[in-house]
This record gives C-alpha cells, structure tokens and sequence, in this order.
C-alpha cells in the first residue's frame, strides 16, 4: 500500500537533487541557517556597549556600528535568527492546521466539507493588518520578549493555513477514489490512517513547495510587523526591529550602513523565492526537459 506513495517521494527528492535552481537555492538558505544559528559564535555581543557610536563600516565593525556603539552585524546576525525563527515557527503551525483542516474536508466532502471550507473561507476575509493593529493594543506592554515571540508566531500561522488547506483538499478530492485508498478501506483502514498514511504522503512534495514559496512572506510579515511597533520590540534583535532605525532622515544623509540589514534580508527573502521556485519546477511532473 505505500509504494506509490514512496516512489512519488523519491522521484521528486531525484527531481530536487537534479534541478540546479533547487540545489543552489536550498545551497544559500542552509548557509543563512548555518550563520544565523552559529553566528553569535564568530561575532560580538549584539546588546553589549562597544565602542564609539555611529562609526562607519570597518575590518573591526563590519557593517559599522549604531547610535548606542553597538555592533551592527552582530545585531543583524542576531535580528536574522530571531526572523527566521519566527517563520519557522509559523511554517510549522501552518503546515499542521492546514494540513488537518484540508485533509478532513478533502476525504470526508458532504457537509463536513461545506462547513470547513465556510470556516477557511471566513478566516481568508480577515484583514491581517487591521486585527494586527487590534491586538497589538490589547497586548500587555510588560510582556517578556519570548511571549512576545510566541504570540507574533502563533498569529501569523492562525491566518496563513487557508491556502495550504485548499490545495490539501482540493488533491484529497481527486485522490480519495484512486484503487489503492479504496483497497485500504476495504482492508479496514481507519479514516485517519488513510488521510495520515496515504494521501497526505503522496502530497508531501506539493506541501513542502507550497510551504517554501510561502515562507518570504512569513519573514516580510514579521518584519512589517516588527517595523511598525507591533511586532517584536527591542532589546530583542529582529530584522524588522534593525530596518525602524533606518527610518529617521538623518541616518539617510550621514549613516548610510543602517540600510545594511535591508539588503540582508532583501538577500533572504530571494533566497527563499529561488528555491521555492526550483522545488516547484522538480515537483512539476508535466515540465518538460529542456
């Protein structure tokens, strides 16, 4: 009963590790991981004092330091752990509630399917920044930065699974009728071992692609948050909370090393998209060779 669904796995990991694109990008992002994990290993305190403020990039302070003689990179390394942090965080509850909500209305269909899809559709007609500005007032300012964090991370994953969701059970629909799902229901296959161990897994591909091409817009939701003042707030390093400091008109005239982190993460954000869009050419089973 699992050899269909193995072998599409194992056909799209050959088709991932045979696409450039999706070798070079996924290259790049194990490289951002990798520095903004171990980062802090190489680089200086990013919430220690220094040296004198506002000095230019140099061999000692690479992208210069800031207004109170902090290390700029060290907080850029720092802010971009936090960030992805974050994204991943949000990925994870994406991918779980997406994947349980799709999956329960693409198998079941009648009117758990209509009800589902009402309550997917009702969260879709949200506007993300107007809640965001609601409960940024109603948060306590004496929150520590870890609630912080977890309350930004679990927010933006409560209205971004919509989209997985109907790509989850617009395939469960097609899906449920295939030779192999109806054999596991006549050998006695519970429902949510058929959903769990054959059909999410022959999506299992098209779920990572969709959560890889969706992952930048989890960071730039952080950072818009974060950037505005509700999201993440200092001392806590975040990519959103460094590019607030890029915003005042003298650092446009005189400090110009501030935009250092707002090219970094324009970087990250590409990487991502770069990959995103090779794992989708290796997942795509219609693209033709050229």
């Amino acid at each position: 009963m699992t050899y269909k669904n193995d072998s599409i796995l194992l056909r799209w990991v050959r088709g991932v590790l045979s696409n450039k694109k999706a070798v070079f990008g996924t290259s790049l992002v194990g490289f951002f991981i990798f520095i903004s994990i171990f980062g802090q290993l190489f680089t200086k305190d990013p919430t220690a004092f220094l040296s004198t403020p506002l000095l230019p990039p140099s061999t000692d302070y690479l992208f210069g330091t800031n207004g109170q003689g902090q290390d700029v990179f060290a907080q850029t390394i720092a802010g971009s752990r936090q960030t992805l942090f974050v994204g991943f965080t949000t990925g994870f509850l994406v991918v779980i509630i997406g994947s349980l909500i799709g999956g329960i209305s693409g198998y079941y269909g009648g009117w758990v399917d209509s009800l589902l899809q009402m309550f997917t559709d009702a969260i879709r007609t949200v506007p993300p920044i107007p809640l965001f500005m609601c409960l940024a007032a109603f948060a306590p300012l004496e929150w520590s930065s870890e609630l912080r964090f977890f309350f930004i991370s679990c927010l933006l994953g409560l209205i971004s699974w919509p989209t997985l969701a109907r790509r989850v059970r617009t395939h469960l629909l097609s899906e449920r009728s295939q030779e192999y799902i109806l054999a596991a229901q006549m050998c006695g296959a519970s429902s949510t071992h058929i959903i769990a161990r054959h059909l999410l897994p022959s999506f299992t591909s098209y779920i990572i692609v969709d959560l890889v091409i969706s992952f930048p817009y989890m960071l730039l939701s952080e950072t818009a948050l974060s950037f505005i003042g509700l999201g993440l707030r200092e001392p806590v390093n975040s990519l959103g909370v460094l590019l607030q400091n890029a915003t005042k008109a003298d650092v446009l005239l005189n400090y110009q090393w501030y935009f250092i982190p707002v090219f970094f993460l324009v970087v990250l954000i590409l990487t991502f998209v770069y990959v995103g869009d090779g794992l989708r050419d290796a997942a795509d089973p219609h693209k033709t060779k050229n």
